[in-house]
C-alpha cells in the first residue's frame, strides 16, 4: 500500500455520491507549475465537508487507489486518487488547521 500527503487548494466544489465526496486539489510545485490529485471521502466525514468551497486550502492523506479505463477513443488511460484517511482545513489567514475527530 502506498500513502500520500498533499497540501493545496480545491480546484472546485465537491461532487456528492451516496456516501463519499470526491474532489480535486491542486498541489502548487512551483509559480507556474501544479499538480492535481483526485480525493475521495467516505463517511460522516464526507457529510461534514461536502460544504468545501472552491480555493479552500487543504490537507489530505490516505491510500493511494489506481484506476485504469478506457476513453471513447479506446486509449488506455491510468489515474491516481487518494482515499482519505485524514483531512484538514488549514486557515489561510491564520494558518491554523481544524481537526474533526472521527
Amino acid at each position: 500500500m502506498i500513502k500520500k500527503q498533499a497540501i493545496g487548494n480545491l480546484t472546485k466544489e465537491p461532487i456528492k455520491l451516496n456516501n463519499a465526496i470526491v474532489f480535486t486539489v491542486a498541489i502548487n510545485l512551483s509559480d507556474d507549475k501544479a499538480i492535481f490529485q483526485d480525493c475521495i471521502l467516505f463517511g460522516k466525514r464526507a457529510e461534514y465537508y461536502e460544504n468545501l468551497k472552491k480555493g479552500e486550502r487543504l490537507y489530505v492523506e490516505g491510500k493511494v487507489e489506481l484506476k485504469e479505463f478506457e476513453t471513447k477513443e479506446n486509449i488506455s488511460v491510468k489515474k491516481e486518487q487518494i482515499i482519505i484517511d485524514t483531512i484538514e482545513r488549514i486557515k489561510t489567514t491564520t494558518q491554523q488547521k481544524e481537526n474533526i475527530p472521527f
